[in-house]
């Protein structure tokens, strides 16, 4: 898991935020579809999960502890959003998963420099 970020890029950064949350949800039973997946200019779905008859469109984001930006569910907005539907539609009429129901989250992972730590929770949206 990520144990440190302090000397870290901020696509490295990315791509180990994604690794974290990946490696929690497998952990909790879910099973891992898709990473990166993309909807050919619909945008990019960063993590896709199953769970007995749910799929989980999980997006990761990634904010430090106290900054000016706001949390990171906030960061997902109204266009985002749009995206990550149309992603996820292109994907399960692609697939054929259309028996399958649907959920939305935000991964949230906020970073403490202060003690070098992190939280995750997921926030559907």
């Amino acid at each position: 898991m990520i144990t440190d970020f302090t000397q870290t890029g901020s696509s490295e950064l990315g791509r180990k935020a994604e690794e974290a949350v990946s490696m929690l949800l497998t952990h909790k039973g879910f099973r891992e579809v898709t990473r990166n997946y993309p909807a050919h200019g619909l945008g990019e779905l960063d993590l896709v999960f199953l769970k007995e008859d749910r799929l989980f469109f999980v997006e990761v984001r990634l904010r430090k502890q106290g900054g000016n930006f706001g949390g990171p569910a906030e960061s997902i907005g109204p266009q985002k959003r749009k995206r990550i539907f149309n992603a996820a539609k292109h994907l399960i009429g692609l697939y054929g998963l259309n028996s399958y129901e649907t959920s939305f989250w935000a991964g949230c992972i906020e970073y403490s420099s202060v003690d070098n730590r992190f939280t995750v929770k997921f926030v559907p949206f």
